[in-house]
């Protein structure tokens, strides 16, 4: 049973979708990473000057972890449709295509 060309091209965003949803969330999780180490800076600032308990610090330095978990999930939470995947790989290929013929 032979492949129409627009499944192949269906299947093709669709894999391209998975990828770019799979690119968000791994932002969002780096993006988490971040809020989680301002706020382990924040609580290490604070500990000083404060006199806050000792043991606020090991607790201090598992704030990140959630803060990955929520990331990535609010990353990767919207699904792309596939037309505005279309669009992106148009776009893409368009300045793929501009550099190579500039580099030349």
């Amino acid at each position: 049973m032979a492949v129409s060309e627009l499944q192949v091209i269906q299947s093709t965003l669709e894999r391209a979708a998975r990828r770019r949803r799979w690119a968000r969330g791994l932002r969002g999780m780096w993006v988490g990473l971040l809020a989680g180490a301002c706020s382990v800076a924040s609580v290490d600032g604070r500990l000083s000057p404060l006199a806050l308990p000792l043991w606020m610090l090991p607790l201090a330095a598992l704030i990140p972890i959630p803060c990955l978990l929520i990331g990535f999930v609010v990353g990767g939470w919207r699904k792309v449709s596939l037309a505005q995947i279309a669009r992106w790989w148009m776009v893409a290929n368009i300045f793929r295509n501009a550099s190579a013929l500039l580099w030349r």
